[in-house]
């Protein structure tokens, strides 16, 4: 994850990118080190857009955004 405004990273390698490991690290690593944000801007792959990841963001009050598909 980036900050958009400090531009600050936030890295973990992650054996998995699933729906469950990616709120384990959105928990672990970003909201409870750092608060909660105000909005998540991601692709979007399907452990982003999967209603568990959905409902997650939501439970939270995170804006959950989704980036527009580049289009050459």
């Amino acid at each position: 994850m980036v900050d958009y405004f400090s531009k600050w990273l936030e890295v973990k390698a992650l054996e998995k990118v699933t729906s469950q490991v990616v709120k384990n690290f959105v928990w672990g690593e970003i909201i409870c080190r750092h608060g909660l944000p105000l909005a998540i801007v991601t692709d979007n792959g399907p452990q982003f857009a999967s209603r568990e990841f959905v409902d997650f963001c939501m439970q939270l009050g995170i804006d959950l955004r989704f980036a527009s598909v580049h289009h050459p």
